[in-house]
């Protein structure tokens, strides 16, 4: 495998942390890396929050585990699954440090012209996507791990209270990031037949 390969099929999402954070000379470059990533007419619109304050990542989780409480209580006969789903944001707790990612709103003139589509047509959570992806391999290729949650954008309007985010930024997703305290097993991948249509 060329380096590329290696740093791509050797990540893992890692939900164990040992006490040590990483420095900020290494979240800089993350995010400098992370920034590197294309994005639709070159705007850029995502932004980092970096999160180390023990205080500030409880109010998160809290803000969190409130939201999929009460969504669990509307929920009729799927509040079990809920409940669970919320239990695997525990692992946020034990990370050292968390970044969240926000992007600009939507365009309301997009939204106006082509509803439910106008996010994807602006492409702004696909870059933040991508940026992402930029840190997480960069994360891992520095013996980081990581790992990314998105069931926190429940509580999206908890958080950008928290962070101070502003009505005209929307949360993307949180990452977490450390030293690694476990060496996760490769997950099963679905057989690429399954993903891929060519058309001829």
């Amino acid at each position: 495998m060329n380096p590329i390969e290696r740093v791509i099929l050797t990540r893992r999402s890692v939900r164990r942390f040992g006490p040590e954070a990483p420095t900020e000379e290494a979240i800089g470059q993350l995010i400098g890396l992370a920034c590197a990533a294309p994005s639709p007419m070159n705007r850029q619109d995502w932004h980092f929050t970096v999160v180390r304050s023990t205080q500030v990542r409880d109010r998160i989780v809290e803000a969190v585990e409130r939201r999929w409480q009460a969504l669990a209580a509307q929920a009729g006969g799927n509040e079990a699954v809920l409940s669970s789903y919320a239990g695997h944001f525990a692992a946020f707790r034990q990370a050292p440090v968390s970044i969240a990612v926000d992007i600009k709103r939507t365009a309301t003139f997009l939204e106006h012209l082509l509803g439910e589509a106008a996010g994807r047509v602006q492409g702004d959570c696909l870059s933040a996507g991508m940026a992402v992806e930029n840190l997480l391999l960069a994360a891992h290729a520095m013996g980081l791990g990581t790992c990314v949650f998105t069931g926190c954008v429940a509580a999206e309007a908890e958080i950008g209270a928290v962070l101070g985010l502003g009505p005209a930024r929307r949360l993307a997703c949180l990452v977490v990031i450390g030293v690694p305290d476990e060496d996760p097993p490769v997950p099963a991948r679905r057989p690429l037949d399954d993903l891929l249509r060519v058309i001829r």
